[in-house]
């Protein structure tokens, strides 16, 4: 801390004002403890021991403790100085004033102090301060404070320990020279190391050397903290944020389990500590570690020490300190969990350590906030201020952001930070954001809402402040709608601007405008007393200016404006709540308007008077009141009292008049009534006045408190004794009183009404007012009719309504009162009803008749019956006192200043609303566009280098802290001033510093993506496409000038290079320049590793990794391009071998690596665009004159890097069959063993060891390829088999996959993870392996238990939850793992216990964003159940089909979806298909309902799918596979054809139209085409698909009816010539024709109506013919038989079989069939006939044709006994229901001797009961046949039967009734 700044917050102890002294002392506080400053600095101030001491003079001082402990620490330094300001008696003195714990530490104090005095031990300040110089810059921020010995951290904290690095010597060495060079006492020595730390050590240490080796960075921490000097401060800002940006990239790794290590030092495989060329540190590892402290807490302290320097930085260095703050923010909000946190902060000593530290970096940074802000609100000349003030402003946001949320931030919120969050959320000047939505706006809301709701009251006021302003100036310029919205919203802020022109604008918008009526309404209803009065105030002077202009012209049209501006409602507001304002004058300017309005009524248009009429009359209420007023008391009553008015009207006004307080208003309302009464009333009412009022009003409520103890009945009994002539006078007044008492009761109210009515009542107070003089008890009944009729009135408000337009009704009460012998009561009472009636419209009554009225009314007059206040409605405001209170704040003062002033209404501020000094200089500099148009003005008007340099840096900051906005408006002027430095080559130094200036300017405008300006960047691209361009010569070699650096060359490299990278990316550069740079780049690389003196490292750092970078953008023409990698190619790798060979061959030193590794990107890249489609295929340069070995022993780097890029170069190269060949010859097996090695490395990264997997997998099948056209020269693949059995290769992998993690670091850290990714490069491989060596890699994966731990990984569940890559990499996993079951476990046992896991592939849901990983998972879990079913048995089939009903659906769900996003192709959905009608079949099969309900439930949508894909493969070319890829869809369409109602949506959806016209299209082919072997021909193939889609379609007659609607019979007549001949096609025809015919006589006519019918009965007669000549009968004839079978159904057919004689075939069959020495043909010949036979004899014609042939008896009766006897028995029987035949068939012998012999007690049942049947049926309608069949002895037999079935009918299920029915025709 500087001198200056030490003397500053010493002076301000002494300040005025508490909150400044007690600020002061806290930061100085804060610096003692950080050690930014010492006690003997302070002590050195003058004036510091006096300031403490008369700390403690103010009334109630603050920091007593502190201040005590301070004086106490500061004994030592000063005791002679305190001891001259007498500190013993002015501590003794102010005792008493001190608390207990605060009287034992000033104790202390005094002991300390005599102790020293006493001793004389006087301690001088200057020696301390030497001490302090010669101690050496220490880790301030690694605190004391800082809890010990910690071993355990918090839970919150993610991120802990990063992986151990082990050093080698050398490494070791060079950081140890750069922290001694960093502990330099020489500032410029410090610096150039800082810089050499971030350019070259940076680059090669990993980032974690440096956290858990902290000293380098505690020297650099230390030397920002301490040096004034701005360019070493910023070199060393610069190097913490290279740092910094290091370290996130590093912990954004280590959060990623794919790029995990652990904390092993060293590699266990070959690399041991101590041997070969590295020697390793040899420090045991306990003790290295020691050091090391947790990330979080190492990038808290250094947020606590960048943050104590930013109060004495200067705008420049403080953006960049902000910068690497921010950074490191983000940083710590990556290592932690926020959410765990805040039930962490007092768990541990460590939580709170944190929260401490983290508070005292907020409350430093807010401080700074409120202090800036202060300084932008008084005048200033510069707008550093307010550059500072937004800077800090967005590094508060960052910070917020990232060290807390809602939860955490209040522990560790300050009121410091409090009241900076306050100022944020008021400041609507800056560009800061502060929305809802902001994260800010969610930590304030936490920690004060209070300001969250004043903050939103503050925005609203400052928009309405806009929209006020902007009313007032144009609203006339607007539409009207627009100009009614604007001034809705400007009214609200009323109360705050108070502007007299707002509210002119207005009242005349409200005259010109219909709807603006609503401004005038919310102005007369503002809570500020001040706006109502200047609103009446306009609205008097408005209408004497309209009044004036009508009576000048004489044109009453000019009063229009009036019309608009006094409506209904402005007018209703005046007159009820204006006229009675708390405001006198209000009240008086309102009156004074109704008098104008009233008064001048013959100005106005007659709309003007009627509205001006109904108003008053609708409220003549609240006007009639103010009767008594002194300047509208005589206008109103000359207005209601007038005789225009009707006579009830007006006598009512004046009986409500009389009620008015003062008598003499009473007296002058009675002198203009009083004549007008008497002519009613019959005498003068003069005395009257005084009897209207009451003093004691009486409570009409009294009555309602009682219990109801009335009865309906007593209502009904008085009524009674009322309606009755003759009742006795006293009885009817008792009546009159209890029913007075009684009718307070809604209901009994009723009632009487309905009895009585209202009439009685009115007749009776007729009766008594018109009396002139009243005994006492028609007095008391005067009283009870009264109440009574008030009672009806408050129920019946329809009856109240008419009572008050009866003015006799009205003069009877009036009569009531002039009867001054009343009692005060009864008096009170008529009264009471009177002024019911006369306030009906203003009054209220509830349920239970409680009333309510205004107030206004009660207040101003008289009236003789207390009521309930109406509450008046509140004013417009909804800001509470404190509200009001928090938005004096000056921020949000200033705030509200400039909305209302963004478009002020000019000559007219309200004086709150004013600009200030301040104002009009500090918001030029908040206004972007202004400080846009400074800047260019700046850059214009600079004369010299330092001006010019000022204005670039100036423009610089501003663009840091508004990057977005200022982006986007950077202009043509800009860039002009700009051109210069891109033309000319700079010569001097100072024009190269401003030209380092620019690049960095530009190169910030681009890098920043949020802001897009084409005009910019077209700008600098046009000037990098100038190869003349000044900043290419940097790159070719550096610049001659005066005090050149290397360093500044460096700076002009990077930032050249980055704005090349960032055009490059918007490819705004050409490929001819992008080819340029590269060359250039590749030649300046070149030549500093070929120069003889030592490479410039920085530089060919800087260049190697820009031409790494630009090599992927290489795109011109394949030549030229190819040139040119090769030319890269070859320098990279120089440069690889010559970093390597400096550092000794050196396999694990850190020093060189960044070379080497960018190196071999590059290799990389150029490799992988020579191996692209038409690039160059020969990598020869890569081994030419070197070989491989030095890209082999790069392997054994310890760098994944390097090993991820020679892996790629490796998977490139034997990627090309042309590459592969010659490297197979150049290789070794050591390359292959050092890959495995890495795979089986335990402590390398899983992207690392995946990527070795992958490389292994390219070289074994790149090697079976190779081999299998050609052997491969070189190394054999056997060779890796055996390296594999060496290491024991998947024993060790299935050890590895215990550690498997998914989206989290691993449990255990002693290995590397095993993520989804490694997971699937090992499957991948081992199905590489598996087709090489098939045998001994299955025999190594079940010997090793590998299968049972991918088993345990088959984990779907994940899957669902997963995104992106990791969901992309589960799905490889899983797909993978499910082909090597399938490979390893076909045929095996334990193949069963795998499908339960396997089947859960098919729950994956499908998601467009990785289709097709899903959609292979999908086809690999159909192969495996496709391949491995047949090793289940039926029980496993049984389990497994019932487990599949839960996926089944999801399954049918996920191929649908999928079908729809892909374009179907056979070999994407081949075995999903089989594996769908396996699932089918085999349901069908075992009977597993629920399997098949699941089918059925979802089948709908996936069969639309597979029958249009059906469809449009008919349309395709007829090739092989579109062939095989129809029937696999027409097997799925028959197999779900059969699910429940399949075939009802085929037909619902038009397929079988579509399938009969694409086998018409066939048909036509095939006539033109006539392929010789049409079976296997395409053609044939689709007609065979199309017949089983049909088969299976029209197996249901129902629904197979629906093909008749077709031409589809005239498509098969046309079809059967052209395919008869062919055994294949007719059979599957005929098979589809049978199931077609099968139970549909329709379909049967259908073929027996047309030519097709011919055709069947000619190949049934020519296989009959070949039979007959001793043919073997083709099994074509059995299906034509049984075609004949059901086409016998059709009459038609059956009358084609008659005409073609088809019978007179049988007897030569059946001659055959029934010999001695038939054969089996010959007898199954015979069964077909017997069959067919049967089919025909269910028809009458068929029985007839049947009984027609010749010896037809004797065949069938011959056919029982040597053919089939049952078909032969169903024949006779259907014969014997021949009604014209039954005495034939019953003479037949051999037929009764055959009924004999089947109804014999040893027959069949079922025979038995057939014949009995066939016997009844003989007997039915023939006496003839019932006697023969008596002869033939069929009686006895039948008893016997009938006998023998008696016992056993009941029980047995079959029925006997034929036996019954046969034996009683018998005995008939």
């Amino acid at each position: 801390m500087s001198e200056s700044g030490i003397r500053r917050n010493v002076d301000k102890l002494g300040h005025v004002l508490e909150e400044v002294r007690e600020r002061a002392l806290l930061h100085l506080n804060t610096k003692l403890v950080h050690g930014l400053v010492t006690l003997e600095d302070l002590n050195k101030c003058p004036g510091f021991s006096r300031r403490l001491l008369e700390w403690f003079n103010s009334p109630n001082p603050p920091q007593k403790v502190l201040v005590l402990d301070l004086i106490k620490r500061s004994l030592k330094i000063q005791p002679k100085l305190y001891s001259e300001l007498g500190l013993s008696e002015f501590l003794s003195s102010m005792m008493p004033d001190l608390t207990p714990d605060e009287q034992i530490i000033a104790e202390d104090v005094l002991s300390d102090f005599h102790e020293i005095t006493i001793n004389s031990t006087k301690t001088s300040a200057c020696t301390t301060l030497d001490d302090t110089a010669n101690m050496p810059r220490s880790a301030y921020f690694l605190g004391e404070n800082r809890p010990r010995n910690q071993e355990i951290y918090p839970s919150w904290m993610k991120v802990k320990l990063l992986p151990w690095q082990t050093l080698t010597l050398t490494d070791r060495q060079v950081l140890q020279q750069t922290y001694s060079s960093l502990c330099s006492r020489d500032n410029g020595t410090v610096a150039e190391y800082a810089h050499f730390y971030a350019e070259v050590i940076l680059k090669d240490f990993q980032a974690e050397i440096f956290v858990q080796r902290p000293g380098i960075l505690q020297a650099l921490i230390a030397f920002v903290s301490t040096i004034p000097e701005a360019p070493n401060l910023t070199t060393s800002l610069e190097t913490i944020e290279s740092f910094t940006k290091k370290l996130d990239l590093r912990i954004t790794q280590t959060c990623d389990a794919s790029w995990v290590t652990t904390h092993q030092p060293g590699y266990p495989l070959g690399y041991e500590i101590g041997t070969g060329v590295d020697q390793w540190e040899r420090d045991e590892l306990q003790d290295l570690m020691k050091g090391q402290t947790a990330v979080p807490i190492i990038l808290v302290e250094m947020l606590d020490c960048l943050s104590g320097i930013l109060a004495g930085l200067q705008l420049g260095s403080m953006l960049l300190c902000s910068r690497v703050m921010s950074c490191v923010a983000r940083i710590f909000r990556k290592c932690v969990s926020l959410s765990d946190f805040n039930d962490a902060t007092t768990q541990d000593g460590i939580s709170r350590y944190l929260i401490i530290k983290l508070r005292n970096v907020l409350e430093i940074i807010s401080l700074q906030v409120e202090k800036y802000s202060a300084q932008t609100m008084v005048k200033q000349t510069t707008e550093e201020p307010v550059q500072l003030y937004n800077a800090n402003a967005s590094l508060l946001s960052e910070m917020l952001k990232n060290l807390c949320n809602s939860s955490t931030v209040t522990h560790i919120s300050s009121l410091a930070l409090e009241r900076a969050l306050r100022i944020l959320a008021f400041d609507h000047i800056s560009q800061f954001n502060f929305s809802k939505d902001s994260y800010l706006w969610k930590i304030l809301q936490t920690i004060d809402p209070a300001t969250i709701s004043t903050s939103e009251i503050l925005t609203a006021r400052c928009s309405s402040l806009k929209s006020a302003s902007k009313f007032a100036n144009s609203f006339s310029k607007l539409k009207s709608s627009d100009a009614i919205e604007l001034g809705l919203v400007g009214c609200e802020s009323t109360s705050v601007h108070l502007s007299a022109k707002f509210i002119e604008a207005c009242i005349v918008a409200a005259s010109i405008y219909k709807d603006c009526d609503r401004l005038v309404l919310m102005l007369l209803k503002n809570s500020n007393t001040t706006v109502r009065e200047r609103t009446v105030e306009g609205m008097k002077i408005f209408i004497e200016k309209v009044c004036d202009d009508v009576a000048t012209s004489g044109n009453t049209y000019k009063s229009k404006p009036l019309v608009y501006l006094l409506s209904p409602p402005v007018l209703e507001e005046l007159i009820r709540y204006s006229l009675d304002d708390q405001s006198v004058s209000v009240s008086k300017t309102t009156a004074a308007i109704l008098v104008r309005l009233l008064t001048t009524n013959m100005l106005w248009d007659d709309e003007l008077k009627q509205l001006l009429k109904s108003t008053t009359e609708k409220f003549s209420h609240f006007l009639e009141i103010f009767a008594d007023d002194e300047s509208l008391g005589s206008t109103l009553r000359e207005f209601y009292l007038s005789d225009v008015r009707l006579r009830i009207n007006r006598i009512k006004s004046a009986l409500r008049m009389m009620l008015c307080k003062r008598r003499d208003h009473r007296r002058q309302v009675m002198s203009v009534i009083s004549e007008e009464l008497q002519e009613i009333c019959g005498h003068p009412m003069d005395a009257l006045i005084d009897y209207f009022t009451i003093l004691n009003p009486i409570e009409l409520n009294d009555q309602r408190q009682m219990e109801n103890i009335f009865r309906v009945d007593t209502v009904e009994r008085l009524s009674r004794i009322l309606k009755s002539e003759s009742t006795d006078i006293a009885l009817r007044h008792s009546s009159f009183a209890q029913l007075a008492i009684i009718t307070v009761e809604p209901d009994l109210v009723e009632i009487y009404l309905q009895e009585c009515g209202y009439v009685l009542l009115l007749e009776e107070i007729k009766k008594l007012a018109d009396q002139g003089a009243l005994t006492p008890q028609e007095k008391d009944t005067a009283g009870s009719l009264c109440d009574i009729l008030r009672h009806i009135c408050v129920v019946k408000h329809v009856i109240a309504k008419e009572l008050s337009l009866m003015l006799p009704a009205l003069c009877d009460l009036v009569k009531l009162v002039e009867h001054t012998s009343l009692s005060p009561k009864n008096h009170a009472k008529v009264l009471a009803a009177l002024n019911i009636l006369l306030f009906l419209e203003v009054l209220e009554f509830n349920d239970r008749g409680h009333a309510r009225c205004p107030g206004i009314i009660n207040r101003r007059i008289l009236l003789p019956f207390a009521v309930e206040f109406i509450p008046k409605t509140a004013k417009l405001s909804n800001v509470s006192i404190s509200e009001e209170e928090k938005l004096k704040h000056p921020s949000a003062q200033r705030s509200l200043r400039l909305a209302w002033n963004s478009t002020a209404p000019t000559g007219d501020y309200a004086d709150i609303l004013k600009k200030q000094d301040c104002d009009k200089n500090s918001w030029r500099h908040f206004d972007l566009e202004t400080v846009a148009s400074h800047m260019e003005t700046d850059l214009k008007a600079a004369e010299d280098h330092k001006s010019y340099t000022r204005a670039v840096q100036s423009a610089f900051h501003n663009h840091q802290i508004f990057p977005e906005e200022l982006g986007r408006r950077v202009n043509h002027c800009l860039t002009v001033s700009f051109d210069k430095f891109f033309v000319s080559r700079p010569n001097q130094a100072r024009d190269e510093k401003i030209l380092l200036e620019i690049i960095s300017f530009t190169n910030f405008i681009l890098k920043n993506q949020s802001s897009q300006n084409q005009i910019f960047e077209k700008w600098i691209a046009s000037h990098v496409e100038d190869i003349n361009c000044p900043l290419y010569e940097y790159l070719n070699n550096p610049t001659a000038l005066p005090n050149h650096s290397s360093k500044a060359s460096r700076r002009m490299i990077i930032e050249f290079l980055s704005i090349v990278f960032c055009l490059s990316q918007k490819q705004l550069l050409s490929p001819e320049t992008i080819s340029f740079i590269a060359r250039t780049l590749n030649d300046r690389i070149h030549n500093l590793v070929n120069q003889n003196e030592d490479m410039n490292i920085p530089t060919l750092q800087i260049c190697i990794n820009a031409l790494q970078r630009l090599t992927k953008n290489l795109d011109r023409s394949k030549r030229q391009r190819n040139s040119l990698l090769i030319q890269i190619i070859k320098t990279a790798k120089d440069v690889i071998i010559r970093i390597h060979s400096s550092s000794q061959n050196s396999m694990q030193n850190f020093m060189g690596r960044e070379v080497i590794q960018q190196s071999l990107c590059s290799l990389m890249i150029c490799t992988h665009l020579l191996m692209e489609p038409g690039g160059k295929q020969s990598l020869i340069v890569l081994e030419e004159g070197t070989g491989l070995g030095w890209l082999v022993k790069l392997l054994k780097f310890r760098s994944d890097k390097t090993r991820l890029s020679i892996l790629s170069i490796l998977s490139h190269a034997f990627h090309s069959s042309k590459t592969a060949r010659h490297f197979f010859k150049e290789i070794n097996d050591e390359i292959l063993k050092t890959i495995v090695e890495i795979v089986l490395d335990f402590d390398e990264t899983p992207l690392v060891r995946s990527t070795a997997l992958e490389t292994l997998t390219i070289i074994v099948e790149s090697h079976r390829r190779l081999s299998s056209t050609k052997a491969v020269d070189g190394i054999s693949i056997k060779v890796l088999l055996e390296v594999l059995l060496k290491f024991d290769f998947f024993v060790q992998i299935s050890h590895a996959m215990e550690n498997y993690v998914y989206c989290d670091l691993p449990a255990q850290d002693k290995m590397a993870p095993i993520t989804p990714a490694f997971v699937g490069a090992f499957n991948a491989f081992v199905i590489s392996l598996l087709k090489v060596f098939p045998t001994q890699i299955s025999s190594g994966l079940r010997n090793s238990g590998i299968l049972s731990i991918l088993s345990k990984l088959f984990n779907v569940q994940l899957i669902k939850s997963s995104v992106g890559e990791h969901r992309k990499s589960l799905l490889q996993q899983i797909n993978s793992t499910c082909l090597i079951f399938t490979f390893v476990l076909s045929g095996c046992e334990e193949v069963a216990s795998h499908f339960s896991f396997v089947q859960q592939i098919f729950s994956i849901p499908f998601q467009e964003n990785t289709a097709k990983e899903i959609l292979i998972c999908y086809e690999s879990a159909a192969k495996f159940f496709c391949k491995n079913w047949s090793s289940l048995d039926e029980d496993a089939e049984i389990k497994t089909l019932r487990s599949l009903a839960t996926t089944i659906s999801s399954f049918l769900k996920a191929m649908t979806e999928a079908w729809s996003y892909f374009n179907p192709c056979y070999t994407q959905f081949e075995w999903m298909l089989h594996y769908y009608c396996l699932i089918v079949a085999k349901s069908k099969s075992h009977l597993i309902g629920t399997t098949k309900q699941a089918l059925i439930d979802s089948k709908g949508v996936f069969l639309q799918k597979i029958s249009h894909e059906f469809e449009v493969q008919g349309t395709k070319i007829r090739s092989e596979a579109n062939i095989s890829k129809e029937a696999l869809l027409s097997s799925a369409i028959c197999a779900t054809i059969g699910l429940g109602d399949g075939r009802e949506l085929l037909v619902k959806s038009g397929f079988i139209e579509r399938l009969v016209d694409s086998l018409e299209m066939l048909q036509i082919k095939l006539c033109t085409e006539r392929p010789k072997k049409l079976h296997e021909s395409c053609i044939g193939l689709s007609l065979i698909t199309m017949f089983n889609i049909c088969r299976n379609f029209s197996s249901n007659g129902k629904v197979g009816n629906h093909l008749l609607l077709t031409n589809f019979i005239d498509v098969l007549t046309r079809l059967w010539p052209l395919i008869v001949v062919n055994e294949k096609l007719i059979r599957v025809m005929l098979q589809m024709l049978l199931s077609f015919t099968k139970n549909s006589v329709a379909c049967a006519t259908a073929i027996s109506s047309s030519n097709l019918i011919s055709s069947i009965v000619k190949q049934f007669q020519y296989y009959e013919k070949q039979i007959r000549n001793r043919v073997k009968a083709s099994p074509i004839f059995t299906l034509n038989f049984n075609l004949l079978c059901n086409l016998s159904s059709s009459q038609e057919a059956r009358a084609f079989f008659w005409k073609a004689n088809v019978l007179h075939e049988f007897t030569a069959a059946a001659e055959a069939g029934v010999h001695s020495s038939a054969s089996k043909q010959q007898i199954m010949i015979l069964s077909l006939w017997l069959r067919w036979l049967f089919c025909l004899s269910f028809h009458k014609d068929g029985r007839e044709n049947i009984l027609q042939t010749k010896d037809i008896l004797d065949y069938l009766t011959n056919a029982v006994t040597k053919v089939d006897e049952r078909l032969a028995l169903l024949v006779i029987h259907n014969l014997c229901y021949a009604t014209q035949s039954k005495t034939r068939i019953s003479t037949f012998d051999q037929l009764t001797k055959c009924f004999r012999q089947y109804l014999a007690i040893d027959s069949q049942k079922e025979l038995q009961l057939l014949v009995a049947n066939s016997c009844w049926a003989l007997m039915s309608t023939s006496q003839k046949a019932k006697g023969r069949l008596k002869v033939a002895g069929l009686i006895e037999r039948l008893e016997t039967l009938t006998t023998i079935y008696a016992e056993e009918e009941e029980s047995s299920k079959d029925s006997i009734f034929h036996i019954h029915a046969a034996l009683e025709l018998l005995h008939s």
